[in-house]
Parts: structure tokens; C-alpha cells; sequence
């Protein structure tokens, strides 16, 4: 292909591509490119038209000024009178229009400049020929128009490519008559039809399927009666009127929505603001259950939790963060419901949960999901339960205290009465019958004892403990009552485990608990006391693997006056050790099942010092200010090797800061003498043996070994070898 041909085939493809481009984007860029771009090509038209490019392709002669700009600018009235209407179509025609009266006053302008300013070599392109040209573009896109408008009745999917290849025909017709007479006319069409229908073909092939695209998508502007198309190009009045109309409501809606958008804008700013500050967890979640977006108390509610110990991040399914949450994607109207988060008992969080469905019509496109921790709500409300029900019961026994006691005094009177005339006549199983009596008067004083009460416990008195001892001491005390029960105990608690704690209360748990555990366990079972480091506290389970409860026993296991050992047996036991390990700010949770045991757990905060152990043997330290590394580290590594504490300081407030620690662990400073010293350092470094460093060549080191501190001569020497030097190493040391 020769190269001028692929010039004006970049030219032919380029423009017309360019075109469509624009078009199809104008939602994004609006009309104006195209029409700037329809002007522009009509220029360049008349530019390279006067240069008088031809090209030869095939026997065939293209004129490349007109062929190759022409087609592109006839498409571009095409398809915007097809798609965007008249007036879109009336400001196409008359960019066309005055960008053609626009290259006519400039190639004039060239014409009469060449007379006096040497120009490069152009064809010039007589008035009538660009009248011409300027006639067949007005003519061929009216007709473009005008044929399309009729066709499109008869053949919608052709009519843009019927009405464009009529337009190229009324072009090449109009050109040639005008340019060249009726005669020469007719055989200049003969001799070119073949060039403009070969160019036309792309054109055509490009508007066939634009066409059926804006069809498939109903982008065609309705029919017009083709009578109003002649009148389109005439400006009457009402149009005009129509126009200033449009213009102004236009401009007051677009104010209107400039101030809706403002309004949105500062709304939105709002809520961002609000949601971003919220003291409630809040999240978008998606329908398919994943987090789009959340604030940063959900953040810190969900996601650095210690329990969770993991980040909430966009895209993760909320499921991992709130468990349960699936249930309301098939009830996402329902009302709110309360869900524990959380890995282990101490660090479990109960979570209010309300999920807002969000709609677009009946569609759901996902969630708003508010989320607030009522964990101490929860715990609050139970322990208030709990504490109302004890003392209810308590006001109840107050009452009736005194006159069961009375009864149980008569009962007890009796029954010694019956035991000493029958002592001697009684066979076993009336002794039985009489210490059965006797038994249960005891243990119903015990309970009048505990309804009688005046409080449930004082105010914890919080003191370090070490939990192993506590234990140790609770299975003494009841060691006797499961020895007779045929129960062993499995203790395995560290003393390393120190808890703040008011150990009469707490020993009181551990009794009840045990206690317990003794009476639900087979003979021969055991029992096993376990202690465990959980988060920042220790968990002591207690587990035995007797008969167990039922999941509904442990939801009421601590209500006052629930019992497992029947009617009248108890049932403050639990209640009242729920009160207390929670006013130690902890707490206390209840694992059972049917015939596999119980495991009661006692998670109790670590007490915030630690027990002091016995002191250990501190090693004497020596002090060095010395800013000469080259000497500061043989001493360091030095005093190091012989098992010495070395700290090395660089000014007055880390002596005083050593000195404030332990001053008798100190036993030299080695210094340079010219570091002054204040009289409160001074007093300080005296405190110890010092060796004061020469800060001129050739002079000795000073010594003050203190009496009380005084250090093996052999360690000094060493030092002094070290800091004079091997040529001083065996001098005496001038001692002040």
C-alpha cells in the first residue's frame, strides 16, 4: 500500500472514529466536543485542499481534501439529529455554516497576504469553487436530514444509513454543477461516483450498527411529520420564546438541585460525622452478610477486643465478629436480640444487636447494623435479681425465726427427754430414727440461721493472696466430709498465683463449692481443683464427675432457694457465691451435664502488686562517668568479668537516680576530675570508694576508697592497670 493512501486512510478512519467516540461519551462531556469537532473538520477541509493532495489507489483518483473529511462530518449531522433532536441538529448546521464562511474569509486573507509575504506553495481555490463546497456541505447534510426523516417510517434499521449515503450523493451532485456547469458536471460525477461510494461504505457500515445499538436501547428520538422538517431551520418567534423558557426553567432547576445537593452534601458531612462519633458500634452490612463499611466503636467493641484479637476489616463476613447473625437475615424486620461475643467466660461480652434492613423498593441491598455492649447491664440486672431474692428470703426468715426456734427448742427438749428414760431399751433402728430427729433439728437452726441473717456479706476487703493457699486450706477443712463420702481430691494450683481478694469470703466460696461437688460426686469419684492464667486474671475450676444437671438446672442454678437436693434442702449457697466473687470483680460461671459432672469456674482478677519474696543477694555495682569510650569500655567489660553490677552514667541527675535506687549497692565511682560536681553529687560520690581520673597526660589517678566500702586491692590494681596504662600499671596510687 503505497504510503500516501495509509495517510489518508489514518485521516479517513481517524476523523470518523472521532466522531463516534464523542458522540457515544456526550453523557459524560455533553454535545459541545462534537460540534467544536464538526467545525474543525470543515476547516480542515479547505487546509488540505489547498494543498492539492490527490491520491492514486487502484485506478482510482481520491481528491483526499474532500474524501476524507467529507463522510465524517455527514455522519456527525446524521446521528445527532437522530439521537438528540432538532436543535441539536440546528447547532450542528450552523458551526458547519460558519465554520465554512469562517475558511472562506481566511483562505481570502492567504490569497491577498501571498501578494506581499513569500507563502508556501498552495493551489488556490477560486470563490467559486469554494462556494461549491460550501453549498454541497449545507445541501448534503439538510438532505441527510431530510431523507432520513422519510425513510425511518419504512425502514427504521437502515435510515441513518439511507439518509447519510443521500446526503453524499446531494454533495457530489451540488459540487459538481456548481463548480463546473450542467454539461461538465455530469461528467465530472461520472467520474468520481466510484471514489465516493467506496467511501461512503465504512461510513454506512458504522451507522448500521451504531444504529441498531441506539434502537436496542431506545435512544432514537421520535418521528417528526416530515412537512415540519422543512420548516426546522426557520427561528419564528414562539421557538425563540420556547427557548428562553427552557433556558430559565433550566437554570432555576439547576439552581434547585445545586441547593438539594448543598443540603445532601452537609447531611451527608453529618452523618459521617455522627456515625465516625457515635459511642455505638455501628456497621453497613451487604446482603450477602459482608461489612462495607463501620465506625470506630465497633472497632473497639468487635475487633481488639482480648478476647477476639482481631481487626474488623471491609469485606470480612460479620458472622466472624457478631456469632448468631445469620438468624436475621431470615427475619430482618424482627427485633432486637442480644448475642455473647467472646472466647473465654471472663472476657464474653453480651451485645445488643438491632439490624435496620436496607431497601431500594423491594429489593433488600443489605443492613445497618447497631450494635452496644450491655455486658454490665446484663451483669447489673442479674445481681440485682439475685441480691432482692437473698434478701427477701432473709426478711422472710427474720420473721419466722423466732417462732421456729421456739419449735425446734421443743422438739430438741423432747427428744433428749425420749433418749435418756429409752437409752437403755433403744435397739439400732430407733437409735437411727432419734439421731435422724436430732440431725435434722440441727440443720434446721442452721437454715434459720442463714434466712436470719441481717446482711449477706460485708464489703470484700481486698487483699494479695496467694490462691493456692486459700485452696489448700478449704480442702482441709473439707477433707473430713469427703473422706466419708469416699472422695478424693486433685489439687493443682501454682503459688505463683497471687489474686486481691477478702479471703474469709472467698475461703466461704470455696467451702460451699466444694461442699457441693462432695455431695453430687459417686463414692469413689474424685474431684479435681485446677488453676489457670486467663487474660488478666486466674480461673480456678472445680470438677467433679458426679451426676450433673440439667441444661434448665443450670439456667436456675443461681436463683435463691434453688436446690438440687430437694425441698427444704438449701439454696442460697450459689446466690450468695455469685455476690461475692462478683463484688471481687469477678466471675462465676456453671458447666454441667446429666451423668458427666459439673465444672464450676471462679475467675478472679490478678492482684495488681505482687507478694514480696525474700531479697536476694544484689551484686555490688561500681558507677562509671567517664565520656571516653576507649577507656569506659575495658572498664565496663572489666568489672563485668569479676561478676560486678556496671552502670554507666553521662550526668548528675542519673547518679542521683542510681544512688536514689539502692545506695548500698554502690561501691565505686570512677570519674574524670574535670566533671564538676554540685555539693549534693559530691556528697553523693562519697558515699563510695572513688578513683578520679586525670584529665591531663602524665598525671596520676586520685584514690578515695572509703573505709566502709573499701574494695580488694587486687580489684583496684586491676583498674588502675587499666586506666594508666601498662607503664603506670605498677605505680602506687597517690591516696587522698
Amino acid at each position: 500500500m503505497p504510503v500516501d493512501v495509509k495517510f489518508f486512510c489514518g485521516l479517513y478512519f481517524g476523523a470518523a472514529l472521532l466522531v463516534l467516540a464523542l458522540h457515544v461519551g456526550r453523557g459524560q462531556v455533553t454535545l459541545a466536543p462534537v460540534l467544536v469537532l464538526g467545525g474543525l473538520l470543515v476547516f480542515l477541509v479547505w487546509q488540505v485542499a489547498q494543498i492539492g493532495w490527490w491520491v492514486e489507489w487502484g485506478g482510482m483518483k481520491i481528491n483526499a481534501a474532500v474524501l476524507g473529511l467529507t463522510p465524517a462530518i455527514l455522519m456527525g449531522s446524521t446521528i445527532i439529529y437522530a439521537m438528540d433532536g432538532v436543535r441539536a441538529a440546528r447547532a450542528y448546521f450552523g458551526v458547519v455554516a460558519t465554520s465554512v464562511i469562517f475558511s472562506i474569509v481566511f483562505l481570502e486573507f492567504l490569497g491577498g497576504l501571498s501578494a506581499f509575504v513569500p507563502m508556501p506553495h498552495i493551489f488556490y481555490l477560486s470563490l467559486q469553487h469554494q462556494g461549491a463546497l460550501a453549498a454541497a456541505f449545507l445541501l448534503g447534510i439538510f438532505s441527510a436530514i431530510i431523507i432520513l426523516e422519510g425513510v425511518r417510517r419504512l425502514m427504521p434499521p437502515v435510515a441513518m444509513a439511507v439518509g447519510f449515503t443521500a446526503g453524499m450523493a446531494v454533495f457530489l451532485l451540488s459540487f459538481s454543477f456548481i463548480s463546473y456547469g450542467i454539461s461538465i458536471g455530469v461528467t465530472n460525477i461520472g467520474n468520481e461516483y466510484a471514489e465516493y461510494c467506496l467511501a461512503s461504505l465504512p461510513i454506512v457500515g458504522m451507522l448500521l450498527v451504531y444504529g441498531a445499538f441506539a434502537r436496542r436501547f431506545k435512544l432514537i428520538m421520535p418521528a417528526r411529520p416530515v412537512s415540519s422538517i422543512l420548516n426546522v431551520w426557520k427561528s419564528t418567534e414562539s421557538e425563540i420564546s420556547e427557548a428562553r423558557e427552557g433556558i430559565v426553567e433550566a437554570h432555576n432547576a439547576i439552581a434547585e438541585l445545586q441547593s438539594l445537593n448543598r443540603q445532601l452534601e452537609t447531611e451527608q458531612k453529618l452523618r459521617v460525622h455522627q456515625v465516625k462519633n457515635s459511642p455505638l458500634a455501628i456497621l453497613d452490612v451487604d446482603r450477602r452478610g459482608r461489612i462495607t463499611r463501620f465506625n470506630a466503636a465497633a472497632q473497639n467493641l468487635l475487633g481488639t477486643g482480648v478476647s477476639l484479637g482481631r481487626p474488623i476489616s471491609v469485606g470480612v463476613a460479620v458472622e466472624r465478629f457478631i456469632p448468631g447473625f445469620s438468624q436475621f437475615f431470615a427475619e430482618p424486620d424482627g427485633p432486637s436480640r442480644t448475642v455473647h461475643v467472646g472466647d473465654s467466660d471472663e472476657s464474653t461480652k453480651a451485645i445488643n444487636v438491632t439490624v435496620m434492613p436496607v431497601r431500594r423498593g423491594k429489593n433488600l441491598y443489605g443492613f445497618s447494623v447497631l450494635a452496644e455492649d450491655i455486658t454490665e447491664r446484663v451483669r447489673k440486672r442479674q445481681k440485682r435479681t439475685i441480691t432482692e431474692r437473698v434478701r427477701g428470703i432473709h426478711m422472710t426468715g427474720r420473721v419466722i425465726s423466732h417462732d421456729y426456734s421456739n419449735l425446734l427448742t421443743a422438739i430438741e427438749s423432747n427428744l433428749a427427754y425420749v433418749r435418756n428414760r429409752l437409752d437403755k431399751e433403744m435397739d439400732g433402728e430407733l437409735t437411727g430414727a432419734l439421731k435422724a430427729i436430732a440431725d435434722a433439728s440441727h440443720h434446721g437452726r442452721e437454715m434459720l440461721a442463714q434466712l436470719g441473717s441481717g446482711q449477706i456479706f460485708h464489703h470484700p476487703e481486698l487483699k494479695a493472696h496467694r490462691l493456692s493457699e486459700l485452696v489448700a486450706e478449704a480442702v482441709r477443712m473439707q477433707r473430713p466430709a469427703a473422706r466419708q463420702a469416699g472422695v478424693t481430691f486433685h489439687t493443682s494450683v501454682g503459688k505463683d498465683v497471687v489474686v486481691d481478694i477478702d479471703t474469709t469470703q472467698i475461703l466461704r466460696v470455696f467451702i460451699n463449692l466444694l461442699g457441693n461437688a462432695i455431695r453430687a460426686t459417686r463414692g469413689g469419684g474424685a474431684i479435681n481443683i485446677d488453676c489457670k492464667k486467663r487474660g488478666a486474671g486466674a480461673m480456678l475450676e472445680i470438677v467433679d464427675h458426679g451426676i450433673g444437671m440439667s441444661p434448665r438446672q443450670v439456667a436456675a442454678a443461681f436463683d435463691p432457694g434453688f436446690s438440687t437436693k430437694g425441698k427444704g434442702q438449701g439454696g442460697l449457697g450459689l446466690a450468695i457465691a455469685y455476690l461475692i466473687v462478683d463484688a471481687h470483680g469477678g466471675r462465676l460461671t456453671l458447666e454441667s451435664e446429666p451423668g458427666k459432672g459439673t465444672t464450676v469456674g471462679i475467675w478472679l482478677p490478678h492482684a495488681e502488686h505482687t507478694i514480696a519474696s525474700p531479697r536476694t543477694a544484689v551484686p555490688e555495682g561500681i558507677v562509671l562517668w567517664l565520656p571516653d569510650d576507649r577507656m569506659r569500655t575495658p572498664l565496663a567489660n572489666y568489672f563485668g568479668n569479676l561478676g560486678f553490677e556496671v552502670a554507666e552514667i553521662d550526668n548528675e541527675d542519673e547518679l542521683r537516680a542510681i544512688f536514689d535506687d539502692d545506695p548500698e549497692q554502690w561501691k565505686l565511682l570512677i570519674r574524670r576530675a574535670d566533671v564538676p560536681l554540685s555539693p549534693e553529687a559530691n556528697r553523693l560520690a562519697r558515699q563510695c570508694g572513688e578513683i578520679i581520673v586525670p584529665s591531663t597526660p602524665n598525671a596520676e589517678p586520685v584514690v578515695r576508697n572509703s573505709g566502709e566500702r573499701q574494695l580488694p586491692d587486687r580489684v583496684l590494681d586491676g583498674a588502675l592497670a587499666w586506666i594508666t596504662g601498662p607503664s603506670l600499671a605498677s605505680r602506687e596510687a597517690k591516696v587522698g
